[in-house]
């Protein structure tokens, strides 16, 4: 299988930017094949781009999780930057894409995920944390979704990675 390239070649970012992009992100959607209705379902969460997966965190039950175990393939998309430019009806942005299967982990790896997640969403060091994790996992799935394809893109004068 083949994934559709990119229309605007102008705008595309190299794979390795779109990385870059994707670990500033501290939340997007969540996409996932059709329900029992044909509707596909996107869910908007928290995640944390971690050693080249994505860790997003959930309810132990519920909709997001049904979906997964039919179908894990998934679809991610996040927004850093949005930038209207109301004399040209236009915006400048930066998006991100990313295509893949999500998984559950397993419990004895998901404080240590959840430690990584919470430092990423939050901006804190895993240490700072690393205490509450235990606890905290108990009370939480922990999801991993393992990247098949990436796509950023930018339009106009915006560089969230400039800033970092």
């Amino acid at each position: 299988m083949e994934f559709t390239r990119m229309r605007r070649k102008d705008r595309e970012l190299p794979e390795q930017e779109a990385r870059q992009l994707l670990g500033l992100a501290k939340w997007g959607t969540l996409s996932l094949v059709p329900d029992e209705l044909g509707y596909p379902h996107a869910v908007p969460i928290n995640c944390a781009y971690v050693d080249g997966h994505l860790l997003l965190h959930c309810a132990r039950q519920g909709k997001k999780l049904d979906l997964l175990d039919k179908d894990p393939r998934a679809c991610f998309s996040a927004v850093l930057a949005h930038v209207p430019e109301l004399a040209k009806y236009t915006a400048h942005y930066e998006s991100v894409i990313c295509y893949g299967r999500v998984e559950r982990l397993p419990e004895d790896e998901a404080a240590e995920a959840l430690g990584r997640f919470t430092a990423g969403v939050f901006d804190v060091p895993v240490e700072q944390i690393a205490g509450d994790m235990q606890r905290a996992a108990r009370n939480v799935l922990m999801l991993r979704m393992t990247i098949e394809h990436i796509t950023g893109k930018r339009s106009g004068p915006v560089n969230s990675l400039a800033r970092e």
